[in-house]
């Protein structure tokens, strides 16, 4: 998917939460991050967060952890 958006084939992603995006909370960040940057943005629908406005939650740190919830940090082993 992150070819084909480097192709600007998608320009949006919409997925149903957090947890179906990414394994854990560093790589929906890096994932979203890397999005952002291709002008391509994330919307989560269950947390309603859009990942490219300039005020998103993405862009406040204090903030992700409320977004994430019991979201895992690190990759399961």
């Amino acid at each position: 998917m992150i070819r084909q958006c480097k192709q600007k084939k998608i320009d949006l992603i919409l997925t149903k939460s957090i947890q179906r995006f990414a394994r854990n909370t560093l790589d929906c960040i890096n994932y979203t991050r890397i999005l952002r940057q291709l002008g391509i943005g994330v919307l989560f629908e269950k947390e309603n967060i859009n990942s490219l406005p300039a005020d998103s939650e993405f862009m406040h740190p204090s903030s992700l952890p409320s977004a994430f919830g019991r979201f895992p940090l690190a990759p399961r082993a």
